[in-house]
């Protein structure tokens, strides 16, 4: 069977979990529902480009958030068309975050 993954972009969990609401089971993302595997990332974190030093005098890169909450969503091929079309507004174009290990 054949896959399309998407990552999906929110304010934060609560807008999440509002637009997404007809999947949760008991206030939470499932790993699978409704036709849809769900990865949650949640706050992706990347490099500054600041450093600092550590206890031991070692610089160590500083970190800052990304903008948004993140999710990883996969569906089936059949049915990637419409859920796409319902995610549509807050899809990204890349995985800011893991990917799906298998196609």
């Amino acid at each position: 069977m054949s896959y399309v993954n998407l990552t999906l972009r929110f304010a934060d969990a609560a807008q999440a979990r509002r637009e997404l609401a007809e999947y949760l089971q008991d206030g939470a993302f499932p790993d699978y529902g409704a036709g849809v595997f769900f990865d949650v990332i949640g706050v992706v974190y990347r490099p500054t480009g600041a450093v600092e030093l550590d206890d031991g005098g070692y610089e160590v890169p500083v970190f800052g958030p990304l903008p948004g909450w993140f999710l990883n969503i996969r569906v089936a091929q059949g049915e990637a068309e419409a859920i796409a079309a319902q995610l549509a507004p807050w899809q990204v174009e890349q995985a800011v975050a893991r990917e799906w290990a298998l196609g």
